[in-house]
């Protein structure tokens, strides 16, 4: 695409995702406000969304949402917010270098896969379908490590002229990148065995995706709007 140039569906699919921060962390907040109780680095964001008490396949009694829609509206609007980001964000910043078309060909077609995916969090709870549930949201995991990495080659390959990188503070993008990619496949994968990294829990990490995901790629929505002023 023409630097400079961007017509008004790609204007708002960039504020949709800038907005989406503002969604997610604000359902967040308030879906823990309404939780009595609720432990921010015992508890998974899920819980949060959990429509009845349940029993998990490991005995654990797991206690039911007082206001369990809160958060999966928040995930069903992220869900949708998101969808359309990728590929317009692809279609304003690829090169017509090959090497670049096919990583951006690769982030639009990654990223679509997030907001379905973010959206099937909330359809399917703990407690409806304990094993669905799980397998949704370690898939939204790997895609969302998945994706990262794909950007991060995309943006490695644009040229030096690319609008994108007129500021040195795209190099930062990569240390951003990282933390997403670790935290996100540690849901994946597993702790690490080393000191620290080991002792945080789950829940915690898995807190730290969206907290660092969505307000990222808010940003850079932010960052291109205002190179293309």
């Amino acid at each position: 695409m023409e630097d400079g140039k961007i017509n008004k569906l790609q204007l708002v699919f960039l504020w949709a995702m800038i907005a989406n921060a503002f969604v997610f962390i604000i359902g967040l907040v308030t879906a823990i406000i309404f939780y009595p109780g609720y432990q921010f680095t015992e508890q998974f964001i899920s819980q949060l969304g959990i429509r009845f008490d349940t029993v998990n396949p490991y005995g654990d009694v797991i206690v039911g949402a007082l206001h369990p829609e809160i958060m999966n509206i928040t995930f069903f609007l992220s869900g949708i917010l998101i969808i359309p980001f990728f590929p317009a964000v692809a279609s304003i910043l690829r090169d017509k270098n090959i090497m670049n078309s096919i990583f951006f060909g690769l982030v639009a077609l990654s990223g679509l896969t997030l907001g379905p995916l973010l959206f099937l969090v909330g359809v399917w709870d703990v407690a409806s379908d304990f094993d669905l549930h799980v397998d949704v949201a370690t898939n939204l995991m790997l895609m969302i490590g998945v994706t990262s990495i794909l950007w991060a080659f995309a943006i490695i390959t644009l040229s030096k002229n690319s609008f994108y990188k007129n500021s040195k503070i795209w190099l930062i993008d990569f240390l951003i990148i990282a933390l997403i990619l670790f935290v996100s496949w540690v849901l994946v994968f597993g702790k690490p065995d080393l000191p620290i990294l080991r002792d945080i829990s789950y829940p915690l990490y898995q807190k730290l995706v969206p907290i660092t995901f969505i307000p990222y790629f808010s940003l850079v929505a932010y960052r291109i709007l205002r190179n293309l002023k």
